[in-house]
């Protein structure tokens, strides 16, 4: 078993300052999943750590201490920071609030690891981001337990049919849309078969995508809202 003591794989998700000299740092970690650790002396006239506890910096990191709050031991670089502008370090910051929102404390989740950590590289270099967000959306449902069939109705397991309607539901799946359907949000099953095989050339696909993982996640997510969804809003 790998322990605290060493350096481990690690991404910042948020920091906020602790006391006078300290941060407070929610991690995501490839052994040890999410959890916080205190920075001490990271800020102040002589910072440890200095330029280096930042979101979308791949990291190592070791820990000290017994209590549920880490303090952080060593940190150094494990690759080249991700540097990420405009749009780009919108859509980061808000995998980093999902993931700190949806994801258990110490719950090693190395899969998902994985797949934040390529898509945030991802986001540095694609000039066409929208694909690889929803990707990492889905694939994030299905490795919380919550995935979304994009092939078949609920209930009766019959395949999606391209020329049919359908509503989602978040705890249900898809089924067929009556033809009394009052629901805002009817979408065709050519859609949801283009999802599934990860085919997003057709913006009707993609506005499809954002709206089934947008209710998917409401019910994990709850009332309070996503602070990045507020600033990417106002940005537009």
């Amino acid at each position: 078993m790998v322990s605290f003591s060493e350096l481990t794989p690690a991404f910042i998700l948020h920091s906020r300052r602790y006391r006078d000299t300290s941060l407070i740092c929610d991690l995501f970690t490839q052994n040890f999943g999410r959890f916080s650790a205190v920075a001490r002396g990271a800020t102040g006239p002589k910072p440890r750590f200095k330029g280096v506890l930042q979101p979308f910096v791949p990291l190592l990191m070791s820990y000290y201490g017994a209590g549920e709050l880490k303090s952080v031991k060593n940190v150094d670089f494990f690759a080249q920071p991700i540097h990420l502008t405009g749009n780009k370090l919108l859509i980061g910051l808000y995998v980093n609030e999902l993931l700190n929102r949806l994801l258990g404390t110490y719950d090693a989740l190395e899969n998902v690891y994985m797949m934040y950590a390529q898509l945030i590289r991802q986001l540095e270099t694609s000039d066409d981001v929208e694909p690889l967000l929803r990707r990492f959306e889905f694939l994030l449902l299905s490795e919380l337990g919550y995935g979304v069939s994009l092939q078949s109705e609920v209930g009766t397991g019959r395949e999606i049919v391209p020329e049919e309607n359908y509503v989602f539901d978040a705890e249900r799946g898809f089924t067929l849309a009556s033809s009394h359907e009052t629901r805002e949000f009817v979408c065709k099953g050519i859609h949801l078969l283009a999802i599934s095989n990860n085919d997003f050339t057709q913006d009707d696909a993609r506005s499809v995508a954002k709206q089934v993982v947008r209710i998917a996640l409401q019910p994990l997510l709850g009332n309070r809202p996503l602070n990045s969804r507020i600033l990417f809003s106002k940005r537009q």
